[in-house]
């Protein structure tokens, strides 16, 4: 049984905004590039106090240093564990091999107190008391003794749940083989959705489309969850190459909130193709040039102007070319006036793709 979350109102709604792009990078198999955005995030908001009671003030500067990277370090691993846990039930890219639990298992998790109560009374509570260690002897015979204590309390309960569910009623032990056997058709269910016979490159733009798919889900339930905890209205817009259509750029978008009309965002806004679509399809274009999957790690030369795009301010027009200043003239010198200019190399012109670069507004 999953421990509660230890996140407040306001933390679940920060990390929950990062959960589509754990998703992705789920599918990606680059789930180490997603966590440096999430801790920078989360820890500018919510920064690492010390919360053992150890005084700064008494402590040396390495003691307080080591404190501080153990809080952050345990910090840390309380959001990988959280992001997993609450992103599990929407896509399950970590977990490739899965088992349904057996009868017993089942029993024992409805009949927990039924289970605790008789193991007490065959001396399970008894194997747990243990006096505290003085000396290095003593304490490697303590931890002994622990390991052989536990396996004894997990032998003990094992014949426990077994002569109990032996003795459970008729009817009892009928729904528990049903959900049992309900739980083997959810895997042989999910297990059926990946194709077999895929390749490790395969299964990933397999799982990508997955994951693109149900991004759109995502990215509403994220949107209803913060309006509905904030009152806010939002609109969110995302795209890049779509695996489902050969790396076809595509766009999609989500929007929650309605004018007292009745009207959302989409519909409200009077230029919407041309104001909002448009400047996203081009912003898209520059970052996926030539069809690549990822946007380029060095900018491209025309990042430092984007005159191509319309601007949302209302009445706003991009600047004509004659309204530009002109380039200021570099006088040359005769030595530089009579060198040649060396031969331009020609390339081999690449094949027309038409229809791969065209966005598609799912």
């Amino acid at each position: 049984m999953p421990a509660p979350t230890w996140t407040t109102p306001a933390q679940f709604d920060l990390l929950s905004t990062h959960m589509p792009e754990y998703i992705v990078r789920q599918a990606q198999k680059k789930v180490h590039k997603f966590w440096p955005i999430v801790w920078e995030a989360f820890f500018r908001d919510y920064p690492v106090d010390g919360m053992l009671g150890i005084d700064k003030a008494t402590a040396t500067p390495a003691e307080w240093q080591t404190l501080q990277t153990a809080i952050l370090a345990k910090k840390e691993a309380s959001l990988d564990s959280w992001t997993r846990m609450e992103t599990n039930a929407l896509f399950n890219g970590r977990a490739t091999r899965r088992r349904a639990h057996c009868a017993t298992e089942i029993f024992q998790k409805r009949n927990h107190d039924l289970v605790m109560q008789e193991s007490a009374k065959r001396g399970h509570d008894e194997l747990n008391k243990e006096h505290m260690a003085v000396d290095g002897e003593e304490l490697d015979a303590q931890e002994q003794r622990t390991k052989e204590a536990r396996v004894e309390r997990m032998r003990m309960r094992n014949v426990v749940v077994k002569e109990l569910f032996a003795q459970a009623p008729q009817w009892e032990r009928a729904e528990i083989e049903d959900a049992v056997r309900a739980e083997k058709e959810s895997l042989s269910q999910v297990t059926e959705q990946l194709p077999a016979g895929l390749s490790f490159q395969g299964r990933q733009v397999y799982q990508s489309g997955l994951a693109t798919d149900e991004s759109s889900d995502v990215m509403e339930t994220v949107l209803k969850t913060v309006g509905e905890k904030t009152g806010w209205f939002s609109f969110a817009i995302w795209g890049g190459p779509n695996p489902r259509h050969d790396g076809e750029l595509s766009l999609k978008c989500a929007v929650y909130g309605n004018t007292p009309a009745g009207n959302n965002f989409i519909a409200q806004h009077a230029n919407y193709d041309e104001g909002i679509l448009l400047p996203f399809q081009q912003f898209l274009h520059r970052c996926f040039l030539n069809g690549a999957v990822h946007p380029p790690v060095q900018p491209p030369a025309d990042v430092t102007a984007l005159d191509g795009l319309i601007t949302m301010a209302a009445g706003a027009e991009a600047p004509s070319p004659a309204e530009k200043p002109a380039a200021k003239a570099v006088k040359k010198t005769s030595k530089q006036a009579n060198r040649k200019a060396p031969p331009k190399r020609m390339r081999k012109p690449k094949a027309a793709e038409p229809y791969r670069h065209r966005p598609l507004l799912l």
